[in-house]
């Protein structure tokens, strides 16, 4: 994507589309561990998957069970259930996806940069974890809105300069989708802008730090 401008460089512009700051130092984004066949049911790729007015029906389960990688959407039954338990929505359709071929692969999204209340692990950190995000002068975590096709919810920036915030992304958040059989990866989607009300310095500490935490959870999917 192409990022804000108080993250550009002279020597990479605004405009210039890339890969995003976590996977720049390596080059683009990693490979596909499954390889590819040359067939689409086996290599073919769909992300951000699914309905946000509620889960999948038959005939939209079967149409992304011909894909060979579905990246399950963060929007999914967002209205049906009133944008919570995320979770558990994602473990419902991988389930009901491998139930209708075997070898399809999986994958849910996990966020570098905001979070909002879609998961309840998410949304319990929102309420009684201030600390874990970027705050604004007033002293609360700086706001912005997630836009849904459903409804804006809010969101807040990740601190990583935390060790706290990056223990729990690496560990309850990022981890435990990578722990779980009924999925096969995580993907990401970024923010694109940054926290309003947050000093430059900040914004480019968290980031620094969020980068290492990125690196540990690339080498822990690579040993999966």
């Amino acid at each position: 994507y192409s990022a804000p401008a108080s993250r550009a460089s002279p020597a990479s512009p605004q405009n210039v589309e890339r890969p995003g700051w976590g996977f720049a130092k390596h080059g683009g984004f990693p490979p596909l561990p499954w390889g590819a066949s040359g067939r689409p049911q086996d290599s073919t790729a769909v992300y951000f998957a699914g309905n946000a007015s509620g889960l999948n029906n038959a005939t939209e389960a079967a149409a992304q069970a011909r894909f060979g990688i579905v990246g399950i959407g963060w929007q999914l039954n967002n209205q049906g259930s009133d944008f919570r338990h995320e979770s558990k929505w994602e473990e419902m359709t991988a389930r009901q996806l491998k139930s209708l071929r075997p070898g399809v692969r999986t994958m849910v999204t996990r966020e570098t940069e905001v979070l909002t209340g879609f998961w309840d692990e998410a949304r319990a950190a929102m309420s009684d974890h201030p600390e874990f995000f970027l705050h604004d002068a007033s002293g609360k975590p700086a706001k912005g809105v997630w836009a849904s096709p459903a409804g804006p919810t809010p969101k807040f920036w990740f601190n990583f300069s935390n060790p706290a915030t990056a223990a729990w992304w690496e560990g309850e958040f990022v981890g435990a989708a990578l722990s779980n059989d009924l999925f096969d990866g995580v993907y990401t989607d970024c923010s694109c802008e940054d926290p309003p009300g947050v000093a430059l310095a900040a914004v480019q500490a968290s980031r620094a730090a969020a980068q290492l935490a990125l690196d540990r959870v690339l080498g822990r999917a690579a040993r999966l």
